[in-house]
């Protein structure tokens, strides 16, 4: 892509991590953060408005409450922008009810966010989940 920075983060394979394409005429800091995950924090400088993009994508590898702790302890310890955008691909249903769906979306609506994909993404034979997540927190 022509006029981008492209930031990344990924060690195990190719098919593992995230990836940011940022258009270069945008102001931006962008850092690896959760250690031993993959997650990609991104903040756009819009001026008067910052924005936060944590990409993130937890591979199978990857114990389910580590991830979920890891990420409590991100959003309890850092500075959040008024708007904060957390996508990626979580290998975590959250449409079926489960101890580890509830703990990572009680986690994430005690910060103030919300689920933006509330249906099924991934439409097999004989079985239908929501691995992939877009979760948004706005300014009051």
């Amino acid at each position: 892509m022509t006029n981008t920075t492209i930031y990344s983060e990924s060690n195990i394979n190719i098919t593992d991590g995230v990836i940011i394409y940022i258009k270069d005429s945008f102001n931006f800091k962008s850092e690896t953060i959760i250690a031993g995950m993959k997650c990609l924090l991104t903040v756009l400088d819009l001026g008067t408005r910052h924005i936060g993009i944590l990409a993130n994508y937890r591979p199978h590898v990857v114990n389910v409450t580590d991830f979920i702790n890891s990420l409590g302890q991100y959003l309890q310890n850092t500075h959040l922008e008024e708007t904060e955008i957390i996508v990626g691909d979580i290998n975590i249903d959250i449409l079926t009810s489960s101890e580890e769906s509830n703990d990572y979306l009680n986690i994430l609506y005690e910060f103030g966010f919300i689920s933006t994909i509330n249906k099924f993404i991934r439409i097999e034979k004989n079985s239908k989940t929501c691995l992939d997540h877009l979760f948004i927190k706005l300014p009051i």
